[in-house]
């Protein structure tokens, strides 16, 4: 927070326009985000408690578009009831046909506010739209079945980073009459087929916990891999956070793979052990799994409460850097030490 009570924060926005929701003691709303610009929120409170609120950018949300736009989407949601109990009686198309006849009456509960912004009307409509489409469309028959049949997939290229055999190629496009998710899998495969390369760089290795004092154990760790530039990660088979950085240094391991770089990955108990072996199939490199006292006393020793967490050491073993959450200097940080 700065002097004048301002503070910001950047987003990460994965498309050109982006809603987002902002949830505080003094204020709860939703507010725009752009790609590349500055977005800018003014909220006052008056001495009788009145709040204000004006927001800068250019999608130009109205204020009652900030402070009513739940509302608008939660009267969408229980407005009117789906077909429940002759599910399974209708034939896909019949099926559809009366989704569709229900979503165009939700539709225009926005379409009738005349306080809301085109702006909102377009987002909420498009994300009542996408939300049947995933709960009802998508939860229907083939569809349902197609999805499970492709999760089974997804966790193989997932959690073992293992591509497909030419078997299960085969079973894929005979399986799928949907063939965009035919192309999807496919893609993800010739993915999974390049990021295969790198495995003989850096294999998977399961190592014991050096029998060492605590005191000693991480020093004693590093000096296992002297003359190489370390990259530590604590990490948790249930840390969302943890396996979206792990992911993203398959791009890194890409760039530095055949130079003096080691990936170091210590979890604890608190990871499933049966979970962490399958996991850590498709994540290679130097595994350690430590149990509590070891875990808190390296945590409380390096100085950080919470995951992901990654150490940079340089080839004398020298401790260089210390990042808590998803990196995006890595690589930068990894020149630097060689």
């Amino acid at each position: 927070m700065n002097k004048n009570y301002t503070f910001y924060f950047e987003v990460p926005v994965e498309c050109d326009y982006n809603i987002g929701r902002i949830v505080s003691d003094m204020f709860e709303g939703y507010i725009s985000l752009v790609s590349g610009e500055e977005t800018k929120l003014e909220i006052t409170i008056s001495e009788t408690g009145k709040t204000s609120i004006n927001q800068t950018s250019s999608l130009q949300l109205s204020s009652y578009d900030i402070t009513n736009r739940a509302d608008v989407s939660l009267e969408m949601l229980y407005s009117g009831s789906f077909p429940t109990e002759t599910f399974y009686t209708m034939d896909t198309n019949e099926f559809a046909d009366c989704i569709i006849e229900r979503l165009k009456k939700k539709i225009e509960i926005p379409a009738n506010d005349s306080l809301l912004s085109e702006h909102v009307k377009i987002w909420i409509s498009n994300e009542c739209k996408l939300f049947i489409l995933n709960t009802r469309l998508l939860d229907y028959k083939s569809l349902f079945y197609d999805l499970l049949v492709t999760n089974a997939y997804a966790e193989q290229f997932n959690n073992e980073s293992r591509p497909l055999s030419e078997k299960q190629i085969e079973n894929i496009n005979r399986y799928f009459k949907n063939k965009e998710i035919v192309k999807i899998l496919l893609a993800k495969n010739d993915e999974v087929i390049k990021l295969d390369g790198n495995k003989k760089f850096f294999e998977l290795k399961i190592n014991e916990t050096p029998k060492v004092p605590k005191e000693l154990l991480m020093a004693e760790i590093i000096s296992k891999y002297s003359d190489k530039v370390v990259i530590v990660d604590f990490w948790a088979t249930w840390c969302a956070p943890c396996l979206e950085g792990i992911k993203r240094q398959d791009k890194i391991k890409d760039e530095v793979k055949g130079k003096e770089v080691i990936f170091v990955y210590i979890t604890n108990s608190s990871s499933p052990h049966e979970l962490w072996e399958k996991k850590i199939i498709g994540i290679g490199g130097e595994q350690y799994y430590l149990n509590e006292e070891e875990w808190e006393y390296l945590t409380d020793n390096l100085g950080f409460d919470a995951i992901p967490t990654c150490l940079i050491y340089d080839k004398k073993g020298k401790l260089l850097h210390k990042h808590t959450g998803i990196m995006n200097n890595t690589m930068e940080l990894i020149n630097k030490a060689l």
